[in-house]
């Protein structure tokens, strides 16, 4: 009987984990975490897109790209801070009015209130993120014209999936995601909520 053995080789071991770790780099990073689509007031201009890094590193978006639903590119130097936000508005004036902080923008474009795709893309043009965001369920039907937004429950969920939303309180002062590989207990919150709070 010719039993083959059933030790893999180490040729093929090293390169099924560095395959597993490719996936695995290629699903970290900067995620779209919040996306204000319809304000209450269809006059009030405070649409806006939030990014976040739930790493450890600081992220160099020098030159990286929101398009589909809306056009802009951001500035040489902008970074993203380890457990940023870094919020991007339809009107940073209006952001400002409504939240009482700061945002970049504008963007060219606009969100569609029965929802659109959002797509996150880097200096090279390679696909970060993505959002296909609808007004209906299973996205957070109470975010479209309520005066709130949508807000990704965690940043390792799909962010394509309704489900892996929830609707954001426009009052809402403090909000915390439960993550072990975030360094303290409600380090990941909209800063929106923050300023709101303010």
């Amino acid at each position: 009987m010719n039993c083959k053995s059933p030790l893999v080789p180490l040729h093929q071991t090293c390169l099924s984990l560095w395959l597993f770790c490719a996936a695995t780099v290629a699903n970290a990073g900067v995620v779209i975490n919040e996306v204000h689509f319809e304000p209450a007031d269809a006059a009030e201009a405070s649409e806006f897109i939030e990014l976040l890094n739930p790493d450890a590193e600081a992220v160099d978006i020098s030159g990286w790209k929101l398009t589909s639903a809306v056009d802009f590119t951001f500035a040489p130097g902008t970074r993203i801070e380890p457990d940023g936000y870094l919020l991007v508005a339809k009107d940073p004036a209006g952001f400002k009015a409504e939240f009482g902080g700061d945002a970049l923008g504008p963007w060219a474009g606009g969100l569609n209130n029965s929802g659109e795709s959002i797509e996150l893309d880097d200096a090279t043009g390679n696909r970060i993120d993505r959002v296909d965001y609808r007004a209906g369920f299973p996205w957070p039907t109470l975010s479209a014209g309520r005066g709130g937004s949508m807000e990704l429950i965690h940043p390792d969920l799909d962010n394509d999936l309704g489900s892996s939303w929830r609707y954001s309180k426009a009052q809402s002062a403090a909000r915390t995601h439960c993550c072990a590989r975030h360094r303290r207990v409600g380090a990941i919150g909209s800063v929106a909520a923050r300023h709101r709070s303010q």
